[in-house]
């Protein structure tokens, strides 16, 4: 029997070894609904005029901008010794994922990759309670990178429930670029336009983040970004589980 995969990230600075990656050549731009408020007036009208297209076409300038930002990525984190996984577009046949959720909103979010989930210590968390209907639809082809990864590894994987298809502003939403991990806590940043309260009530009952604790819940204005340490803006920590604190992973360069 092969040796099972190790996973696990207690915080945001220790050595990255493993990334997922998305593309730029499925991307369509999204179609424009009240979580994009915080878009430029020019942006907010760009979308309306514009959502359904390929970015390629739609927009040139950002999508050669855009791809050559992921692709000096990728090369800078494999020449930093770091195994990138790509994901792929949506297999030939499948008309019902280019088509889920596109009569509540245009566009496909092709350029996600570890945007769809996140490790928690030894647990891994796939994010399918995205804000925005347009990223939900892509969850999939996420999938057909992480799991196979998962197999055989030492992580208990779980996911947090998707919401309704009928979009509303305060539904259960939870998004990875709103967390960040110190070794005891999980910190969740709140600006009304991505993470929720219901998503953040989840995290804190629901399945318990290993030796992560405490989930910490800060008020960032617009900023769709965690919480980090000496932010300005309240935040409050609630004990999460009566379970003993792991201590701090030491960074290693």
């Amino acid at each position: 029997m092969s040796e099972k995969r190790v996973i696990g990230a207690w915080n945001e600075w220790g050595r990255l070894r493993e990334a997922v990656l998305g593309r730029v050549e499925e991307m369509i731009d999204p179609e424009y609904i009240p979580a994009l408020v915080w878009v430029s007036e020019e942006g907010k009208q760009g979308l309306r005029e514009k959502a359904g297209i390929v970015t390629r076409d739609g927009f040139p300038e950002e999508f050669a901008k855009m791809k050559h930002t992921v692709e000096t990525l990728h090369r800078v984190l494999v020449d930093h010794g770091v195994t990138v996984h790509r994901t792929g577009p949506v297999p030939e046949g499948f008309h019902e994922e280019h088509q889920y959720l596109k009569d509540v909103q245009k566009g496909n979010y092709s350029i996600g990759g570890a945007d769809f989930f996140r490790a928690i210590g030894k647990r891994v968390l796939l994010l399918n309670s995205f804000h925005l209907p347009v990223r939900r639809s892509y969850v999939w082809s996420v999938r057909r990178v992480l799991e196979p990864l998962l197999e055989n590894s030492d992580a208990t994987y779980f996911a947090t429930p998707p919401p309704s298809p009928h979009y509303t502003r305060d539904e259960l939403y939870l998004e990875n670029g709103d967390m960040m991990v110190d070794g005891h806590n999980v910190y969740v940043g709140m600006s009304g336009n991505a993470s929720t309260p219901k998503g953040v009530a989840w995290l804190k009952h629901g399945p318990p983040p290993g030796a992560l604790t405490q989930v910490c819940v800060g008020s960032t204005g617009l900023a769709t970004r965690g919480l980090q340490a000496g932010s300005a803006g309240p935040s409050r920590c609630d004990r999460h589980r009566d379970s003993a604190q792991a201590p701090l992973k030491e960074y290693r360069g």
